[in-house]
C-alpha cells in the first residue's frame, strides 16, 4: 500500500518543577567537561551555534548500546534556556557551560532563542512546508511565580503562563500538558510525562513543541526499493533499502562520506557513513568537531544512493549525561532556582522519548523531552557515481539549512531482532 506523500517531523521538550521535599533520580555519572568554549549566544545565530554544540556533546554522551536511536538537540536546548531563567548563582553558571553560553552574554540569550524559534515559524507554511515551534508554561494555581521570569519566557519564548493545580489534581494536569503537547505535533507524541511524572508536589512544567513537515526535493521511487542486507551491531538482516542515482551534496572525509538530502523547503537530512561496519561510535564521539567541515565540504556530484526505509522510536533517560557533562548542582536539592519562585526547586527527571520513520516520500520524526523538577538539483550525466550505500551503521542529521539548527539528530545501527 502507498504511503501518505507529505511526511512531518515533530518535537516536544517538557520541564516540570516541584518542591525539593521529595526524592531526587538517582546519578551516577563521570566527571564533568573541561575547557568548553563558550558561545556568544547574543544573536539568533550564536544561539543555534550553542544549540548544535550543546546538542552534540549530550549526544556523544548517550550510553552507545548499539541500539538505534532519534533525538532533539534544539528541543532540548530550548526548554534548558528557559529553565536557565530562572537559576541563580553556581546553578546557573553550571548549566550554562553544559548549554555552552557564554555567561557575560546570558541575558541576552533569551531573546536570541526567541529570534531563532520566530525565523523557524516564519517558514511556516512557505515552499509546502509546515515548521511550527510553540512552548508554554504550566504553574501551579495560586503559587507565586516571579513576574520578571513569566515576564521574560512569555515575551522572548512565547510562553504563556497557563495555571493548573498539580497539588490537589495532578493526574488532570498531567492529562492537560499530554493533550497540549500532542495538540502541537500532530499527535505524534501523545504522552510527554507517564504516570507518576507528575505528583501533588510539582510545582512548574515548562513545554516546547516542534512540528515538521516536508517531503523529499527528490524523493525515492518505489519500486527500487527491495531487501538488501544491512550489517549492523547485531548481525546481518534484510533492511527494505531505496535506491536512486542523482545528484545530490557529497563529501569524503577520511574514512567517512556525507551525503546531504534536501527536502523542499530548503530543510534537509545530512547522512553520515563510516566505511567500516563497527566504525559509527568513533564518529558519533566526534560529530561536534567535525560536523562544520562535513557540512562545507559538501559539493555536488553524481551519487549512488542506498538508504534504508526505517522506523524506530527511541526513549533516553538524559539526566546522566547532563550531569556528567557539568550540570550537577540543578539536579540536587542544592539547586538555586530562586529566580523562578522562593519555592526549592530542583530538576529530578530529564527524559526524551523521540520517534522516526524515513521512506521514499520523506521523513516523519517526533521527539518529546521531558525535564522533572522536584517542589530541544543538479544532474552531473556521464559521471562515475559516488557509491553511498548506507548498509551498514550511519549518522544522521534533520538540520534547516537557512538557520543551521539541527532539529534531530539519531543513528540507524541495526535491522531485526
Amino acid at each position: 500500500m502507498r504511503r501518505a506523500g507529505f511526511r512531518a517531523a515533530v518535537g516536544a521538550l517538557a520541564l516540570a518543577t516541584a518542591a525539593s521535599s521529595s526524592p531526587l533520580l538517582s546519578l551516577n555519572c563521570a566527571s564533568g567537561l573541561s575547557g568548553v568554549k563558550a558561545v556568544d549566544a547574543s544573536t539568533p545565530e550564536g544561539a543555534t551555534t550553542a544549540s548544535n554544540a550543546f546538542g552534540f556533546d549530550l549526544y556523544a554522551r548517550i550510553k552507545q548500546d548499539g541500539d538505534n536511536l532519534i533525538c532533539s538537540p534544539l528541543s532540548a536546548a530550548v526548554a534548558l534556556n528557559m529553565a536557565s531563567a530562572g537559576a541563580r548563582g553556581p546553578t546557573l553558571a553550571e548549566m550554562l557551560s553544559v548549554l555552552r553560553v557564554d555567561p557575560l552574554r546570558a541575558a541576552e540569550t533569551h531573546p536570541s532563542f526567541g529570534g531563532l524559534l520566530r525565523a523557524l515559524n516564519a517558514r511556516d507554511g512557505t515552499d509546502g512546508l509546515a515548521l511550527h515551534v510553540a512552548d508554554r508554561l504550566w504553574g501551579q494555581s495560586g503559587a507565586d511565580f516571579k513576574p520578571d521570569f513569566v515576564a521574560l519566557l512569555r515575551d522572548s519564548y512565547g510562553a504563556p503562563m497557563e495555571t493548573v493545580d498539580f497539588a490537589k489534581a495532578p493526574e488532570r494536569a498531567r492529562v492537560a500538558i499530554n493533550k497540549w503537547v500532542a495538540s502541537q505535533t500532530h499527535d505524534r507524541i501523545p504522552e510527554i510525562l507517564g504516570s507518576g511524572d507528575v505528583t501533588d508536589t510539582t510545582h512548574l512544567v515548562l513545554t516546547n513543541a516542534i512540528y515538521f513537515k516536508g517531503k523529499w526535493e527528490k524523493p525515492f521511487a518505489e519500486y527500487h526499493t527491495r531487501p538488501r542486507p544491512f550489517t549492523g551491531v547485531s548481525g546481518t538482516a534484510n533492511a527494505p533499502m531505496m535506491a536512486q542515482q542523482e545528484a545530490f551534496a557529497y563529501a569524503r572525509d577520511g574514512d567517512v562520506q556525507v551525503v546531504e538530502l534536501p527536502y523542499r523547503g530548503d530543510l534537509s537530512m545530512v547522512v553520515v557513513l563510516p566505511d567500516g561496519a563497527g566504525d559509527l561510535p568513533a564518529v558519533e564521539r566526534n560529530v561536534a568537531r567535525h560536523y562544520t567541515d562535513w557540512v562545507a565540504a559538501l559539493k555536488p556530484a553524481l551519487v549512488d544512493l542506498w538508504l534504508p526505509r526505517w522506523t524506530l522510536s527511541s526513549r533516553v533517560d538524559l539526566g546522566p549525561p547532563l550531569n556528567a557533562a557539568g550540570m550537577r548542582l540543578a539536579l540536587t536539592t542544592h539547586a538555586d532556582f530562586s529566580g523562578i519562585s522562593d519555592v526549592p526547586t530542583f530538576i529530578d527527571k530529564v527524559v526524551q522519548v523521540a520517534f522516526i520513520d524515513v521512506n521514499e516520500t520523506g521523513t516523519e520524526a517526533a521527539a518529546a523531552t521531558a525535564v522533572g523538577m522536584e517542589m530541544q538539483s543538479l544532474r552531473i550525466p556521464k559521471i562515475k557515481p559516488k557509491i553511498f550505500h548506507a548498509d551498514h551503521p550511519f549518522l544522521y542529521l534533520l538540520r534547516d539549512r537557512r538557520t543551521g539548527a539541527v532539529l534531530f539528530l539519531g543513528r540507524v545501527a541495526r535491522f531485526g531482532g
